[in-house]
């Protein structure tokens, strides 16, 4: 795939099957399956999995979320020093402080 019409219509012809068995148990199978179908060999390099985009898919009803991209910024401390001023400390993070960010879309 090459193009986004190309993937457009390779996604047309996945949806037309059907209900499709996941290749692999658990969470990362809906993904794995996705990829299969679409030709696409697993990897876990930090680029786009597709020629133009990276793939993201989720089960049907499914609350979690997706990460769709992190960008560190820079200088290559930034992190550390936002962290510091506006992370918090939640009972999960044992007295390490966490900060999260989390984006909705209506549409």
């Amino acid at each position: 795939m090459e193009t986004l019409g190309e993937a457009i219509a390779k996604l047309g012809e996945i949806k037309s099957q059907g209900y499709i068995r996941t290749h692999r148990p658990g969470p990362t199978g809906i993904g794995k399956t996705l990829e299969d179908l679409l030709g696409i060999a697993e990897n876990n390099i930090a680029i786009s999995n597709a020629t133009f985009a990276e793939l993201k898919s989720a089960r049907k009803g499914s609350l979690s979320m997706l990460t769709l991209f992190t960008k560190a910024p820079l200088p290559a401390e930034a992190n550390s020093r936002i962290l510091k001023d506006y992370g918090y400390i939640t009972v999960k993070s044992k007295g390490k402080k966490i900060i999260h960010t989390t984006t909705f879309a209506t549409h």
